[in-house]
């Protein structure tokens, strides 16, 4: 029961990392996205 625990712990961890990197990969895409509209001189509405 105590080894699930830590199991459970350390997948936590390892999600909530993949999930920053993903924000942080995400940021800079729509980041390039806006240059790149800019750039072109048409604004793409993009979430």
């Amino acid at each position: 029961m105590i080894q699930d625990r830590k199991k459970i712990k350390k997948e936590g961890k390892r999600l909530k990392f993949i999930r920053e990197m993903r924000s942080k990969r995400n940021e800079n895409k729509h980041k390039y996205d806006i240059n790149y509209s800019g750039f072109k001189g048409n604004p793409k509405s993009k979430k």
